[in-house]
């Protein structure tokens, strides 16, 4: 039986009284809000609740390149992304590495291939479980955070995200993916709690 990811495991996250407490100190909801949003999400869909797992950026204008590339009608979401403790992946070799050690200790057997070059990828094979659960066609590393194995096995070593370098067209961009929607606070969700903050 799969363990159902839940709100349970992550106790102390995304805490509202902290946020309340803090919501307090500022004299508008706008300087409040401003103060916590580090990350930004940019999509065409229309929704105002995120799914796990959901890419964010830590900047604006990359979002805004890494989500709306091609599209018409884009909207970047600003929010505030509670994680204390990233697995990081991706800014260099032993990262991924160790990365990929993660991978088959959730139970996948992965191997790098390194080619004439010197640059190494993961077979077609090997990727299978990412196009089993992946919405999109990416199979890069970054990408098994979509197979629920993976994430389990995160939280299982005490991780609540993932930090990562992404190569986009000609560089790289830094994306941070929380494990639970408990972790995601946006702009409005955060303006809600200055107001109620300020009920009191």
């Amino acid at each position: 039986m799969k363990k159902t990811l839940s709100n349970d495991d992550f106790p102390d996250l995304a805490n509202k009284q902290i946020l309340t407490q803090e919501a307090i100190k500022f004299k508008s909801a706008e300087e409040f809000v401003n103060s916590k949003i580090n990350a930004f999400h940019t999509t065409t869909g229309k929704f105002d609740v995120f799914n796990i797992p959901t890419f964010f950026c830590r900047n604006k204008k990359d979002a805004e390149e890494y989500g709306g590339l091609k599209a018409e009608k884009t909207k970047t979401i600003g929010a505030f992304i509670d994680i204390k403790h990233p697995f990081r992946t991706g800014y260099n070799e032993e990262q991924s590495t160790e990365f990929i050690a993660l991978i088959n200790r959730a139970g996948f057997k992965v191997d790098k291939i390194v080619n004439k070059s010197g640059a190494w990828s993961i077979s077609e094979e090997q990727t299978k479980p990412i196009r089993d659960n992946s919405p999109y066609d990416g199979e890069n590393l970054n990408d098994w955070i979509y197979v629920p194995k993976v994430r389990e096995q995160l939280i299982k070593e005490s991780y609540d995200g993932l930090e990562a370098s992404d190569v986009f067209s000609n560089h790289e961009i830094d994306i941070i993916i929380p494990l639970n929607t408990n972790q995601i606070f946006t702009e409005s969700q955060l303006a809600d709690i200055w107001n109620k903050a300020h009920e009191e």
